[in-house]
């Protein structure tokens, strides 16, 4: 009689992570699978034990048509179901067996700015992801521009949607190469915790403000470096959304009320911090680091190792943010920023009648039909055409990479997107209310409630959407006294 599924709900001794208990030889004289193995409890079970003796005893008689020994392999199955417990041990040791030996693994993950103790049952990357979705600023992306402020319809996309089809898209990638996908879904949830309200313009306006005040750059040279603030030494204190949500994750968001940030690991930060999804790039490697490689070799040693507070800030240093990722999740992050927004942001602007392709240069339209020949005609095609060549060539190449047709055919996406939609006539002339705003604000919070530059910044960049134009009204429209 052959075991039917319902016999093999419990989990295998595989896929517990403590290898196979009963020898290969026992098992092909017995006839007995790896998937026939059940977990009976949390201790490891030795082969001439009288438990497992009955449990394969069960087994053989079942398949000869015992019903007896078949309803008690589906009772054992059941309760190893139900009531299996996994701690964060063992969950690291499954990790261990399962994933790429490229992926980040979850023991001995810990290194934070500041030490805690590991939780029991919690992964480190897995408490870090639930820090950032219980998040003030995590809520506050629901009201945040994507591309479109104050939409009318509530199917347009905000900074949140795209966060989390960062993540799912990235996941995606991750699982078949093997990787983390719990330290994927964390960077990917967190890469954009320190977006300003209304977007990319008002990061750069805010950016300007940086320079301007922070920096005591002037408006000539605002204006002479406007295109590459990089590339003049003056410039200093950059805001950038990336460099925002690394300051947001490991300083201005509190989760205790005696500590500053929320004290996530190493990898997190690092993949928040490098997240830049405004390049052209395709081809993606995690970045050579002595001190983290020291680690990493270390850990594959299973020796303890922790990075100190002083390696782990050199390994964070916000001027570099614009260089790759530590770790390989951290690539995926970025390329999938990238996968998620380009489609999306077409999709919105063509279904909601802010571009109209028959409107658009005949150059222009034979672009667009170009881009849909190579990554198909809807974002959901799109998605499953960039998605799979990024598995499919990441694989060849060692590397999270796309093959020249997609990365190119994305940047062209990318390219249409940036002229036809995000430097719209339309929505520029919308941007430049901005300023003024911004600059009003940032002028009421440091002259009139004392706040410092950095502070009033960053409280400008906290607001949603809606807050700014209530805060813009509260402190420039005179209020009812009665």
């Amino acid at each position: 009689m052959k075991i039917s599924k319902s016999y093999r709900l419990g989990l295998s001794f595989r896929e517990r992570g403590i290898g196979a208990i009963i020898p290969l030889g026992e098992r092909k004289k017995l006839k007995i699978r790896l998937a026939d193995i059940h977990y009976f409890g949390r201790e490891k079970l030795d082969i001439n034990s009288a438990q497992v003796r009955a449990y394969l005893n069960d087994i053989m008689a079942a398949r000869k048509g015992n019903r007896e020994a078949a309803n008690r392999l589906q009772l054992l199955a059941k309760a190893s179901a139900t009531f299996c417990i996994y701690n964060r041990e063992e969950q690291e040791r499954l990790e261990e067996n399962i994933l790429s030996f490229w992926a980040s693994k979850s023991r001995g993950a810990g290194n934070r700015l500041e030490p805690e103790e590991p939780d029991p049952y919690r992964t480190a990357y897995y408490r870090d992801l639930g820090r950032i979705v219980h998040s003030v600023a995590f809520r506050n992306l629901a009201g945040k521009t994507q591309v479109f402020a104050f939409p009318k319809s509530p199917s347009i996309h905000t900074r949140a949607f795209h966060s989390i089809k960062v993540a799912q898209l990235a996941e995606s990638i991750g699982q078949a190469l093997g990787l983390n996908t719990t330290l994927i879904w964390a960077i990917g949830l967190g890469h954009d915790l320190g977006h300003s309200p209304f977007g990319h313009p008002g990061e750069k306006v805010l950016d300007d403000i940086s320079h301007r005040v922070l920096d005591n750059v002037s408006e000539k040279e605002l204006l002479e470096h406007k295109k590459d603030h990089n590339s003049y030494p003056k410039f200093q204190h950059h805001f950038r959304h990336n460099i925002q949500s690394f300051r947001i994750a490991s300083e201005l968001e509190k989760y205790l009320p005696n500590r500053s940030g929320l004290n996530l690991t190493l990898e997190v930060l690092d993949g928040i911090l490098h997240h830049w999804g405004e390049g052209n790039e395709y081809v993606l490697a995690p970045r050579s680091s002595p001190i983290y490689e020291k680690f990493l070799k270390e850990r594959t040693r299973y020796r303890e190792i922790t990075l100190t507070k002083e390696e782990i800030t050199s390994l964070l240093n916000p001027q570099e943010d614009r260089a790759f990722p530590l770790t390989y999740e951290g690539c995926v992050v970025r390329l999938a920023d990238r996968i998620a927004y380009l489609p999306v942001d077409l999709e919105d602007a063509l279904t909601h009648g802010f571009i109209r392709e028959e409107a658009l240069l005949e150059e222009e339209r034979k672009k667009l039909k170009e881009i849909r020949s190579i990554l198909g005609k809807t974002p959901r095609e799109m998605f499953n055409t960039l998605v799979t060549n990024t598995i499919e060539t990441s694989r060849k190449i060692g590397k999270i990479a796309m093959s020249d047709t997609i990365g190119h055919a994305m940047n062209l996406l990318q390219e249409f997107n940036y002229k036809n939609i995000y430097l719209h006539s339309d929505k520029l002339a919308f941007e430049e209310k901005i300023p003024f705003i911004f600059e009003t604000l940032f002028k009421y919070y440091t002259e009139v409630m004392g706040m410092p530059p950095r502070e009033a910044i960053d409280q400008i960049a906290s607001l949603t959407d809606r807050q700014v134009l209530s805060e813009f009204q509260r402190v420039t429209i005179p209020q009812s006294l009665v």
